[in-house]
């Protein structure tokens, strides 16, 4: 993750700062190279200085050369009315100077200030021609002067790195995709304002670590599931007195990551740095050139660093499908509309299909396949699901647009099918954390209306109305999952026989028959990444004619979930006033408000059913993790 700011690398960038800034050439390489060992850039990148220490000994340096060179002055009345800094300006806070060589009074000047105890501003340029002669800089004391803190970070750190992020942002979410820990070791990121200087999500991070002017990175080895994101650590190195290359910093990360040096590799570019991390049994990789170190870091890891998509990881050893045949039936499905390398990525571990996107030439798909035997009650075959889409499609409900079947089994061993994939925002927290209240409100209102919708649609003229038997179905729900949990069992749980006794006494008198999703909730939606549309519903291998309230009561359970909840973080404890989410209540009246109908008196059936079918789920996810297979808790069914 390399961003290093050497002395030759800082030259090179200044170049251009200087020449936008009318700053005399040579200026800055000037001032980095002077006091040899104790030049300012060499202390930040031991760590010795802080953003602001190292900003303020740059400028006294970068002052005190300038102030030797005759440059005329240029007053820049525009900043006096807007009372704000030129990037590229010069700070002085001696009033005597301002009013003989800028020609305005000390209470003009002081119009500058920003609470850096600075006065006025002026900027460095070259006298036109026909200007009269303008007075050389005056001597003035170089404690009073800084470089602009903003301007400096922006231009030399945050342009540079916006270059070299989009390689490092994706190789860190193909990390991070496969279950592993990330560790960013880097100087401060707060600039004086508040602001961060790096543009990087420090959510791809489970530990931040400022120390130096070099940008490095952990990536832990082991682990075996997806680290949730907490806040992150910052551990402020300065203070700690820990600085590159002394082992303690390398062992603060190791220790806030919870791991061993021998399952960590550490990227730098510093062969010193390298060679202390190793001496403690890490792997290193040097990183010169971005490109190449990557390509080194996908040799240890067994797993590209390109071709991220949101949701996926990289196919496992157990998990491949053969390429070639695919190729050629995606060839004979497209004929010339598309062509070019296959390339595929696995969404989540399903436990009755496998789902993978698959990117063919210009084209993004997502393709479907059976899997042989589950422990899991079998859904819709993939045929049927592929006819239920096309159908609901058809009749306008947001749905991925289906393109082809095939019940082949010598293509791919299994049926399967190939749909269009949709890009969007999947969210995993009903509490939809980084939303606004009224983006809140709007995105329940969406999913409300898109429920309602999928109950609403013509049964004949969507060609459902005779794709499966559907009477009784509760009593058939009920007596499935019963199976499904004894099936699962591995000790006996009062609560579940309590449930198993109580809801055969209680079914519904009459059902109404709709399309029911049979899985409906708000992390099987895709929504628009800018504004409250459902682009798509997603999971619908339970998929069914059924009685629609199962559906609302399945959508409600996460009102009365705990936000720690793995499988679907839910409401329970939060102040939904304050969320700006709707109540339970104010959400199915709006529900219904779209069916034309009333909440039935039996609803505590409805949610009683729904809690018992997510525990016979959680049953066979847990005898699933017992026989040593990985649980589903990667991203939306699909």
């Amino acid at each position: 993750m390399p961003c290093v700011l050497s002395p030759g690398f800082l030259t090179f960038l200044y170049i251009d700062w200087e020449a936008q800034n009318c700053i005399p050439a040579g200026t800055v390489q000037q001032a980095l190279l002077s006091g040899g060992e104790n030049s300012p850039s060499l202390k930040y990148t031991r760590g010795e200085l802080t953003t602001v220490e190292f900003l303020e000994e740059l400028g006294q340096q970068c002052f005190e050369i300038v102030s030797h060179i005759p440059v005329p002055l240029l007053v820049l009345p525009d900043y006096r009315e807007m009372g704000s800094c030129n990037a590229g300006s010069w700070w002085f806070s001696e009033h005597r100077h301002f009013k003989g060589n800028l020609g305005c009074t000390t209470k003009e000047a002081s119009l500058f200030h920003q609470g850096w105890q600075l006065i006025a501003v002026i900027m460095l340029l070259p006298r036109q021609d026909g200007e009269q002669n303008m007075p050389s800089l005056p001597p003035a004391s170089s404690a009073n002067i800084c470089v602009p803190v903003n301007s400096f970070l922006t231009h030399l750190i945050r342009n540079e790195m916006i270059k070299q992020l989009p390689i490092m942002a994706e190789a860190i979410q193909c990390i991070r995709a496969e279950g592993l820990k990330t560790a960013l070791l880097s100087n401060s990121f707060q600039l004086p304002n508040g602001e961060s200087f790096l543009p990087l999500d420090q959510k791809h991070f489970d530990v931040v670590s400022p120390d130096g002017l070099t940008a490095q990175m952990f990536v832990v080895t082991a682990g075996s599931c997806i680290t949730h994101w907490l806040s992150p650590q910052i551990v402020e190195a300065y203070r700690e007195g820990k600085c590159k290359p002394d082992p303690r910093i390398y062992k603060l990360c190791l220790e806030r990551l919870d791991v061993q040096p021998q399952e960590s590799i550490f990227l730098d570019n510093s062969s010193q740095n390298l060679k202390t991390a190793a001496q403690l049994g890490i792997k290193t990789v040097k990183v010169d050139d971005t490109e190449v170190a990557f390509k080194e870091l996908e040799t240890y890891l067994g797993f590209p660093l390109q071709g991220f998509v949101p949701y996926t990881h990289s196919v496992g050893p157990t998990m491949e499908i053969p390429k070639g045949r695919l190729q050629k039936y995606l060839e004979n499905v497209f004929s010339d509309q598309a062509t070019g390398p296959l390339t595929l990525r696995q969404f989540g571990c399903g436990q009755t299909t496998r789902t993978y996107f698959v990117k063919f030439g210009d084209r993004s798909l997502v393709l479907k396949k059976e899997l042989p035997d589950s422990l899991l009650p079998a859904g819709p075959a993939v045929g049927r699901e592929y006819r239920v889409l096309k159908a609901l499609s058809e009749a306008g409900v947001p749905v991925p647009t289906v393109l082809a079947l095939c019940e082949d089994r010598s293509i791919l061993g299994t049926p399967f099918y190939l749909m269009e994939h949709c890009a969007g925002h999947v969210y995993r927290d009903a509490s939809l954390p980084t939303l606004l209240p009224s983006q809140r409100r709007a995105i329940y209102a969406a999913m409300s209306e898109v429920l309602s919708k999928i109950h609403s649609t013509d049964l004949r003229e969507a060609k459902l109305k005779d794709s499966r038997d559907h009477g009784n179905y509760i009593q058939q729900q009920v007596d499935t999952w019963t199976k499904q949990y004894r099936a699962t069992e591995t000790h006996v749980i009062p609560a579940m026989e309590r449930l198993i006794e109580w809801l055969p006494l209680h079914f519904p008198e009459s059902q109404k028959t709709t399309a029911v999703h049979g899985d409906f909730r708000l992390d099987n939606l895709i929504f628009h990444p800018r504004r409250p549309e459902v682009l798509a519903v997603l999971g619908w291998k339970f998929s069914i004619l059924g009685d629609p309230i199962s559906d609302l009561a399945n959508n409600c359970m996460a009102y009365f979930l705990p936000p720690q909840f793995d499988s679907m973080k839910g409401l329970a404890k939060y102040n939904l006033r304050h969320l700006g989410v709707p109540t339970a209540e104010e959400y199915c009246q709006k529900y219904c408000g779209h069916m034309g109908m009333e909440l039935p008196e039996n609803w505590n059936f409805y949610m009683a059913f729904a809690f018992f079918r997510l525990a016979a789920m959680l049953q066979g996810l847990h005898k699933c993790s017992l026989a040593g297979e990985k649980p589903n808790h990667t991203g939306p069914t699909l």
